[in-house]
């Protein structure tokens, strides 16, 4: 076999398992989609939200972190974490897949810039594709 048709043959055969990687692809997306938007499914949505502190004091310029822990009562599922309110604020991870009855911890991080003096509530949540769950701490800087 002369090396140019061996080259084709190479690139021909990385083509097509390129193409059936893609494929795979697709179809397993589609139907893990369809799976977990089915209405059965999310009937059993149920996650709890229970941060070890309820309420913070924070000082300019200093931070604190404070652990909340998220369990999944429902089925398995994918949940997106985040919060509402400012900016000086992070959570962490972004991301997280739960087994049934599973816990784990989610990270949020304050640390106050100058001129953040005042009250705030924060809204740390999860969120799948079947629902949300919020829970709020309070902050004091």
């Amino acid at each position: 076999m002369k090396t140019n048709s061996l080259l084709a043959f190479v690139l021909t055969l990385a083509a097509l398992l390129m193409l059936i990687g893609l494929v795979g692809w697709i179809v397993y997306n589609n139907l893990s989609a369809t799976i977990y938007r089915d209405p059965e499914y999310c009937k059993h949505f149920s996650v709890d939200l229970k941060p070890e502190s309820y309420s913070a004091e924070l000082e300019v310029g200093y931070g604190k972190l404070i652990r909340v822990n998220i369990t999944n009562n429902g089925f398995e599922d994918t949940f997106d974490i985040g919060f509402k309110g400012p900016d000086w604020i992070a959570t962490r991870p972004l991301k997280m897949d739960l087994g049934q009855g599973k816990s784990e911890e989610i990270f949020v991080y304050m640390s106050p810039i100058v001129g953040s003096e005042g009250n705030y509530t924060v809204a740390v949540f999860a969120k799948s594709y079947c629902g949300i769950e919020e829970t709020e701490i309070k902050i004091k800087v």
